[in-house]
């Protein structure tokens, strides 16, 4: 079966969408349902008890009804059976002929029942899902879309159901996918807020971890467990209960020791266990997955990164921290400041996973190019089962983001995601899905100022690929002692300059461009100084140089801030 519309009109993987169809028609082919059925089941409309979800989200589903009164679109809301819990309508026509295929409360859009659709693929899948026209099985589905996403419990990572629009094949729109992504991702923070202050720390704390763990990690408590795809597969058998006696028997006894869970037919795995208190209560514990009989080791060996140097602290713990993303598939977030090397270690993330060629999208060329064919080209790379550099994500308008965040959702297993931001502050809910999309992982690269020690190092590196040897001391002095606020990327323009200038002669001081200053009298900042000064500068930058409201946005006096402003040489002139 085709269908009337194109996946990539909805800014889908069509590959990817096409074969979960298809894999959705074999199974319920073997369940032998009739594609000429002409009616649901009818299951029972849920009870308070079976269903608590609805009610609790009825706001935004009133809200959504609202943004499509008088037009042909209707939403459907089902539990994790299949079972419909809510419908509403823009149009009498479009809740006719809901009636008519039997969407309403209380009936079954399973597959078992209704075959191929947004409901039922969606809960099997549990993964975003477009049906459109002919792809439905039943005959009587055909004439419209569906598109549905999954309602995850952000506590137990259990799918409740699933949030959906149908609506006339001819009124398919682009946006529909990236709308039910934003409400089903709205819909788990609502679930959230009910959370308990234990559910909470085990919530925030998984967050937290996984970005800064070597190894697969969970958060469980008696009643709780929050784990990754990696952490579940490598605890496949193992029940909850016993995970947690486990757990909390090696947290009775105290220090880092690693204790070994057998599992069956399969090599024990170790688990390295913290605990997690609320005031003298014990609320859980965050657990780090490892080999059995594993010890901590420090390796010996001054961790480098393709085209990139430096041997700070800082840049060693960055350095660390992509060597470990590197051996993992799951998405990566690169955030910092412009000029400091985003895309580069993008690409040498990329390249210590085998894929030094990675496509790079960036988000900076929709403009350009317009939407529609930068995301027919993202689409294109998503489906390509390699790492796909994602470059300026802070730049997609926030719809764009949504979309993007769609497609990202449904790339083929072997596609990962490396993203770059300037931003750890998303403007929008598009943007917000996104960038929680994203942060699987995370890495922060500090800016230049914050790791003034590897100036020298960096400099070198980039005048031996023009062709310059020899650094005088002199020149690295004052290179040592600028600010840097364009980081790397302005060091190394400064530096071309200064080859330019000094044409085939050896480097000297006197062939610094002028806009560098030879001889600064500001000491350079270190540590806690320099992230006060930049603190200090960027409320100046936000109060437009008013130093009354700067003090104010700071927390501290007008004389502290003038102190403060002499003291670190901030005068802006």
């Amino acid at each position: 079966m085709g269908s009337t519309t194109h996946m990539g009109d909805l800014q889908m993987g069509s590959v990817h969408m096409g074969e979960v169809i298809e894999a959705s028609h074999r199974r319920v082919s073997r369940l032998g349902v009739d594609p000429a059925r002409s009616e649901v089941p009818w299951v029972g409309e849920p009870t308070p008890e079976e269903d608590d979800l609805t009610e609790l989200v009825r706001p935004l589903l009133d809200h959504l009804h609202s943004q499509f009164r008088d037009c042909p679109i209707g939403v459907v809301m089902a539990d994790s059976s299949g079972r419909v819990t809510h419908r509403s309508g823009g149009t009498g026509e479009i809740l006719g002929s809901m009636d008519a295929c039997g969407v309403d409360v209380g009936y079954s859009l399973a597959e078992r029942d209704a075959g191929t659709t947004g409901v039922g693929t969606c809960l099997e899948t549990n993964r975003p899902t477009v049906v459109v026209g002919e792809d439905h099985y039943l005959e009587m589905f055909r004439p419209f879309t569906c598109v549905n996403s999954p309602i995850v419990d952000p506590i137990s990572s259990a799918v409740r159901g699933t949030i959906g629009i149908m609506c006339p094949v001819g009124e398919t729109n682009p946006l529909l996918l990236p709308m039910t992504t934003t409400v089903a991702w709205e819909m788990a923070h609502i679930i959230l807020e009910r959370a308990t202050p234990a559910e909470r720390i085990l919530v925030e704390e998984f967050l937290r971890s996984r970005t800064s763990a070597e190894s697969p990690v969970l958060t469980v408590n008696a009643d709780v467990l929050i784990a990754g795809p990696a952490a579940q597969r490598l605890l496949s058998g193992v029940d909850h209960r016993t995970l947690w006696e486990h757990v909390s028997a090696a947290i009775g006894r105290g220090g880092d020791q690693i204790t070994e869970l057998t599992r069956d037919s399969l090599p024990p795995v170790g688990l390295r266990c913290r605990p997690l208190h609320r005031g003298a209560e014990l609320q859980g514990a965050v657990v780090e997955l490892v080999p059995a009989g594993r010890r901590a080791r420090r390796s010996r060996r001054e961790p480098r990164l393709p085209g990139m140097v430096g041997s700070s602290e800082r840049w060693r713990a960055v350095v660390t921290d992509a060597q470990r993303a590197a051996l993992s598939r799951e998405p990566l977030l690169i955030t910092g400041e412009r000029g400091s090397g985003r895309l580069t270690l993008a690409r040498a993330v990329a390249a210590l996973s085998g894929e030094p060629g990675a496509p790079v999208a960036d988000c900076g060329a929709v403009a350009h190019l317009g939407a529609r064919k930068w995301l027919r080209q993202l689409e294109r790379d998503l489906e390509s089962e390699v790492t796909v550099v994602l470059r300026n994500v802070e730049l997609l308008p926030d719809r764009m983001a949504a979309a993007v965040a769609g497609m990202i959702e449904q790339r083929p297993a072997g596609t990962r995601i490396i993203a770059t931001s300037g931003t750890t502050d998303p403007s929008g809910t598009g943007a917000a899905m996104l960038q929680d999309l994203l942060s699987v992982l995370r890495i922060r690269i500090p800016p230049l100022r914050h790791r003034r020690s590897d100036i020298v190092e960096i400099s070198r590196h980039l005048l031996a690929g023009m062709g310059h040897t020899h650094v005088p001391r002199s020149l690295t002095d004052v290179l040592r002692r600028q600010p840097w606020p364009g980081n790397v990327r302005e060091l190394e323009a400064v530096l071309r300059a200064t080859v330019d200038r000094a044409g085939a002669r050896p480097l000297e001081l006197a062939h610094l461009p002028p806009r560098v200053d030879r001889n600064p009298t500001r000491r350079p900042l270190h540590g806690l100084e320099q992230r006060e000064a930049d603190d200090i500068l960027e409320a100046l930058r936000t109060t437009g140089g008013n130093k009354v409201r700067a003090a104010r946005l700071l927390g501290i006096s007008r004389a502290t801030l003038y102190r403060r402003i002499d003291a670190f040489d901030l005068h802006l002139g």
